[in-house]
């Protein structure tokens, strides 16, 4: 009250409400001079978002020390609480940084960013894996501040030492977000983003000759159509290129990559016209990207020689 007035109790105060179900009635009075507290007991509201006002019931007895009568005020123009029993759905997140690779997978080489958006005024705790392990993320990180519109997040790790934090290693992250809103009802399921950072590049494709090789077993001289064994990781593109005879050689269409399985596959080569290849020394060159868009540094290759024409004669002479 603007001053100190007298003859306050119970009676003095109405409670209304807007918007939900229950009932919500003034419990106790307390207080002296100018200020006085009302507590207001709810009873069988939940599960709803309003509402309560509270004001001065008419024919009040308070007065001040004049004995002048307090003007009633109506709650919808008084004191009104916004009651909110009802848990913020799941936060929206998503990766915003390049997803190097294939996009979409949220498999990358660059440094992740998330965008979280929540509800004004929510607060959203983050928890994180790392390979299936624990994660601790650096100080200040572990929680975001809800707008109600997109917040951009950097996950960082702990670092060995310093004050500034590190940046996220290889490995499969598992982020976990739970969204509080500022009435203190907590969302029931958290929602999860996972994101694989890889920034390692592949070191070689393991590359084989895995059709009959004639003749002496390893020297790679067939007269049998070649066909090559191919192992790259899962998920990984091999470009191929091939040289005969030390010139470039156009090999046939769909046969220049290879997609990587994690174990060998069968790579059968032809040429520009699908035929089969001509005898010759051919130099078949292997390069991986992985699903992160990792570039192998130095292609493997294998050299095969075709060789399907007999000799035509054996000289002989009397030495």
């Amino acid at each position: 009250f603007s001053e100190d007035i007298t003859g306050v109790d119970i009676s003095d105060f109405v409670v209304s409400t807007t918007g939900v179900s229950g009932t919500a009635t003034i419990s106790t009075i307390s207080g002296s001079g100018s200020s006085y507290t009302a507590t207001v007991s709810l009873v069988g509201i939940s599960g709803a978002t309003g509402t309560i006002g509270l004001g001065l019931a008419s024919n009040t007895s308070i007065a001040d020390s004049a004995g002048n009568a307090v003007e009633a005020l109506a709650p919808s123009t008084n004191q009104t609480y916004t009651v909110d029993t009802v848990a913020p759905g799941a936060p929206t997140v998503t990766l915003t940084s390049t997803d190097s690779g294939t996009s979409g997978d949220r498999v990358t080489n660059v440094a992740p960013v998330i965008g979280v958006t929540a509800e004004a005024g929510s607060t959203v705790a983050v928890t994180a894996t790392k390979d299936g392990n624990a994660f601790t993320l650096f100080t200040g990180l572990s929680s975001i501040s809800g707008t109600g519109s997109q917040v951009s997040w950097t996950p960082l790790g702990v670092p060995a030492s310093g004050s500034t934090g590190a940046a996220l290693a290889d490995g499969v992250y598992v982020f976990s977000f739970t969204q509080t809103d500022s009435a203190a009802n907590a969302q029931t399921s958290a929602s999860t983003l996972t994101v694989t950072v890889d920034t390692t590049a592949p070191t070689s494709t393991t590359v084989s000759l895995t059709s009959t090789d004639s003749g002496t077993s390893g020297d790679r001289v067939t007269n049998v159509a070649p066909v090559l064994g191919v192992t790259a990781e899962s998920g990984a593109t091999v470009a191929v290129t091939a040289t005969k005879d030390g010139s470039a050689f156009t090999l046939n269409t769909g046969l220049s990559s290879v997609s990587g399985t994690g174990s060998a596959v069968s790579w059968t080569p032809l040429g520009a016209s699908g035929a089969a290849l001509a005898d010759g020394v051919y130099i078949f060159s292997f390069t991986q990207t992985d699903s992160a868009a990792n570039v192998q540094s130095t292609a493997s290759s294998l050299t095969v020689t075709v060789d399907t024409s007999p000799p035509t004669s054996t000289t002989v002479a009397l030495t």
